[in-house]
């Protein structure tokens, strides 16, 4: 989305009397500077950390907000900016022994004592984030022109339906293929695509 267009969401988002949170990438140079200005200079006035633990994995959030604003020369071009945050991801494999650490940014309006719910929003955009490059990986999304009235949302929305039966198909059967490889084989192998619609009206296996 064009910083442009985003400066008219977050108004359009303050209007409506909500929160937002909104990520800031290195391609956005002169803010993405002054917000890693800001978190050398400046103490966070709150930090606010989780962990969690699955499939031999662990991994430690830690969400640092800012509300001293002194470095952020372009501020007031962002309706009711009232922090940013600077969020350190920690992941550690039980298995493997590996470790990774990455930080990412973001800008807000939310108001002090809210560090769990500015966390719970990032986590969300996580998902979403998450969603969108599995989706644009399989059906190459970012390249599609469908833009006429309601076509590219009923698309999108199609899409999700066919993950879903690919993810479906990929566990109930314990297949090894990839989900893009999955989508091709359905796509020239009718009786896989039967056994994958087949699958998700099946009545799911009792645990003995």
């Amino acid at each position: 989305m064009a910083w442009a267009s985003r400066k008219k969401l977050v108004r359009d988002i303050v209007e409506k009397k909500a929160s937002y949170v909104l990520a800031v990438k290195d391609n956005h140079k002169n803010l993405h500077q002054e917000i890693i200005g800001t978190t050398k200079m400046v103490r966070p006035s709150s930090i606010y950390k989780e962990i969690d633990a699955d499939h031999g994995r662990v991994e430690e959030r830690i969400y640092r907000v800012y509300r001293d604003l002194s470095f952020i020369r372009a501020s007031w071009n962002w309706e009711q900016l009232t922090a940013i945050v600077e969020v350190e991801r920690k992941r550690y494999n039980k298995k493997s022994g590996e470790e990774s650490i990455e930080k990412k940014l973001f800008i807000t309006n939310m108001a002090r004592g809210k560090s769990a719910q500015i966390a719970q929003a990032i986590r969300s955009h996580w998902k979403v984030e998450s969603m969108h490059w599995v989706l644009d990986v399989i059906f190459d999304e970012d390249s599609s022109r469908k833009r006429v009235r309601d076509l590219a949302e009923n698309f999108s929305r199609l899409r999700k339906v066919v993950l879903a039966l690919l993810r479906n198909y990929k566990k109930r059967r314990g297949e090894k293929k990839s989900l893009a490889r999955l989508r091709k084989t359905a796509a020239w192998n009718t009786p896989v695509l039967e056994e994958m619609l087949f699958d998700a009206f099946a009545e799911p296996k009792e645990e003995l």
